[in-house]
């Protein structure tokens, strides 16, 4: 059977006798990084190791390293039969499905149409005559003003947040402001 040692000399290299305990210890060059003596090798027990660049193993990780064998390839150039391991069972798991929807798009959708709806309201009521007079007084019609869906936003009216019912409207601004479903912001504030 092949020793480490053999396969090392085997390779060229020159392994010297640097201790006799546990079988015997040898050192030479290393065939990873080339430092000349650092490079310690164990017939015993059929490991190695590199001072300098820390590589370490057995016979077949010598193979693998130094040789570019696989580790079936140098498992049978060394004639090593390792039992099999047993495969643990992987548990049954399901299959992963994406959980439902919960974004609110149509519930968002329904309250902005209200607020929209209800901004409209505003502005046709008295409390946006004024409104009006600068709208048309701008050129735009009341028929065109029906048709853009504009509205008013005016706090002073509730006392504070708009509220509709379908939105609360948060507001720290005091003044006026029309607002467009399309953008749903404000056009012009006065």
């Amino acid at each position: 059977m092949n020793t480490i040692v053999d396969l090392y000399q085997a390779d060229g290299y020159q392994a010297k006798r640097v201790a006799s305990t546990s079988g015997g210890e040898y050192a030479g060059p290393c065939p990873a990084c080339g430092g000349e003596d650092r490079f310690h090798l164990w017939p015993e027990t059929g490991r190695w190791w590199c001072r300098q660049c820390e590589k370490s193993g057995d016979a077949i990780q010598y193979l693998r390293d130094f040789r570019g064998m696989t580790f079936q390839s140098a498992k049978d150039y060394l004639g090593v039969d390792l039992p099999e391991r047993p495969r643990a069972a992987r548990p049954q798991t399901q299959p992963w499905t994406p959980p439902a929807s919960t974004t609110p798009r149509d519930l968002w959708a329904g309250k902005a149409a209200a607020m929209v709806k209800w901004c409209a309201d505003q502005l046709h009521s008295d409390a946006g005559a004024k409104a009006i007079t600068y709208l048309t007084g701008r050129g735009l019609a009341r028929e065109a003003i029906r048709a853009a869906g504009l509205g008013l936003i005016y706090p002073a009216i509730c006392g504070g947040p708009v509220r509709t019912g379908a939105l609360k409207v948060k507001s720290t601004w005091t003044g006026r402001a029309a607002a467009s479903p399309g953008a749903f912001g404000f056009l012009r504030a006065w």
